[in-house]
């Protein structure tokens, strides 16, 4: 496995990974895409850049335990930063945290985001150094699953709007991170 980091000054980053990601995806890439503070101006510069028909959208975690349309859901968030701003309607997948059974609704997800290989995984740090809802000390070999918050994680949830803390939530897991073409 090979690593390689970049470092894009903070007044160009937006722009810069915009314009990469439009150079690189086409019709049929799977992508997972985080929500947040962070990808808010990435978002923003894509939305005017790329048209998303024929992409294949994954979304890498969502809180559990607020209500289906709380500001604070990361489908909610990206909603409302990008796919309700940019042309093209894309495929569009999220954990349902909604679900009778969230664990049966994990694996089902882990499932379907490991029927192919993801294409790109577009994601951030938590301000504890989370990756999507993987808390530190994940292992790199931990699914797609349900996921108990770390006290900071949940905070984080009111700075989007959250109605609540959320205590737990369904996030894709390390592994099928690090399986990405790219991230």
């Amino acid at each position: 496995m090979t690593f390689a980091i970049e470092t894009i000054a903070d007044d160009l980053w937006a722009e810069s990974v915009a314009a990469r990601f439009e150079a690189t995806i086409a019709p049929g890439k799977r992508i997972c895409l985080a929500t947040g503070d962070t990808p808010r101006p990435f978002f923003a510069e894509l939305a005017q850049r790329t048209a998303l028909d024929g992409l294949t959208m994954f979304l890498l975690d969502e809180f559990g335990g607020l209500p289906p349309n709380d500001p604070g859901r990361c489908v909610s968030m990206i909603t409302r930063d990008l796919l309700d701003r940019a042309e093209g309607v894309p495929t569009f997948h999220a954990p349902d945290v909604d679900s009778q059974d969230p664990e049966a609704a994990a694996k089902r997800y882990g499932e379907l985001i490991g029927s192919a290989r993801l294409d790109l995984a577009i994601v951030g740090l938590g301000a504890n150094g989370h990756i999507g809802m993987n808390e530190p000390g994940t292992t790199p070999d931990e699914g797609t699953r349900v996921v108990t918050l770390d006290p900071s994680t949940s905070a984080g949830a009111l700075t989007y709007g959250a109605t609540r803390s959320p205590a737990w939530g369904i996030t894709v897991g390390i592994s099928e991170l690090m399986d990405a073409g790219e991230v």
